[in-house]
């Protein structure tokens, strides 16, 4: 699962439109590569709406972590998506075992 780590978001203002509550996450982990590298800065809105497609932070109710993945709907089914060919469990089945924390509005790279 692919882990992020939350930063004191007063340090960083979004540089996109976005609500009033964005905080910022440090990637964690290589699920998301290679879009995402371990250590990239992500922009996470909570009061964005979460569509097929849009990069999310999901925490999943067996687990008390959040998790950074790619939202897919199909078929009125809900998946959690990792970017990683190689990840073993590319799919996570959402079903009611998770709550969108929000949607993915901004990437950087660390320096």
């Amino acid at each position: 699962m692919q882990e992020v780590s939350q930063l004191e978001a007063e340090h960083f203002l979004c540089p996109v439109n976005c609500s009033e509550k964005p905080f910022v996450l440090r990637v964690q982990g290589v699920s998301m590569e290679p879009k995402f590298q371990d250590g990239d800065l992500i922009f996470v809105d909570p009061e964005a709406t979460c569509v097929h497609c849009s990069y999310v932070v999901a925490r999943l109710d067996d687990d008390n972590q959040a998790t950074f993945k790619q939202l897919i709907i199909e078929s009125g089914q809900k998946y959690l998506k990792a970017l990683n060919p190689s990840w073993p469990d590319p799919l996570i089945l959402i079903n009611g075992n998770c709550t969108l924390v929000g949607r993915v509005v901004f990437t950087g790279k660390s320096l």
